[in-house]
């Protein structure tokens, strides 16, 4: 839910810095949080390397 409100405000155009001061984390959270990847009930994080940008 919370990434959802995090592309929002990008669409709407507010920074991203200004996002993670409003919530208190860093930018580098915002990513880690878009690596993960729900599979069977667990997290698994993707590859920063991999090609592929869609969910598993």
């Amino acid at each position: 839910m919370t990434l959802a409100h995090v592309d929002e405000a990008l669409e709407r155009g507010v920074r991203l810095e200004a996002i993670c001061e409003r919530l208190g984390v860093a930018p580098r959270t915002i990513q880690r949080w878009r690596m993960r990847v729900p599979e069977h009930g667990e997290h698994r994080f993707r590859s920063m390397l991999s090609t592929d940008s869609g969910p598993r």
